[in-house]
């Protein structure tokens, strides 16, 4: 599938067209706040969204 990235203020998936997927986020003290999700309209309904979350969701199991 697609390799998932990090910055600092977001988890992405850049696709092939140069459109990303992403899920915003701040990190404040212990608590990751998950700010807004997008999927471009062409990947929507592929379950990309649900993988980002996942991938958040073990990097604030490691890391927080």
């Amino acid at each position: 599938m697609f390799e998932i990235k990090k910055s600092s203020r977001a988890f992405y998936i850049k696709f092939p067209d140069n459109t990303k997927a992403y899920l915003l986020f701040n990190i404040r003290g212990n608590t990751m706040e998950l700010l807004e999700t997008y999927t471009p309209p062409k990947y929507r309904g592929k379950g990309i969204a649900s993988k980002i979350l996942e991938h958040a969701l073990m990097f604030v199991k490691k890391t927080i």
